[in-house]
């Protein structure tokens, strides 16, 4: 039996730019990220991504994971 053949997938190579900066400073200056911007705290290794509207500390805090664990 033959294998199903798998369609070929075009790929792109983008870069990303994140925006980092200290916990502090985050709150401090609050700003409102642009949609699916990406804000990270350099000294908590929390990010948050924005919609645009709310501003930063009204943002669900994200923790980066160790892709190790379970």
């Amino acid at each position: 039996m033959a294998l199903p053949k798998i369609p070929r997938v075009k790929t792109a190579h983008v870069d990303v730019l994140v925006r980092r900066d200290t916990a502090a400073r985050w709150e401090e200056v609050n700003p409102v990220l642009e949609a699916d911007e990406i804000g990270y705290e350099t000294d908590t290794d929390i990010f948050r991504i924005g919609d645009g509207i709310r501003e930063w500390v009204d943002l669900k805090p994200y923790r980066k994971t160790n892709d190790n664990q379970n």
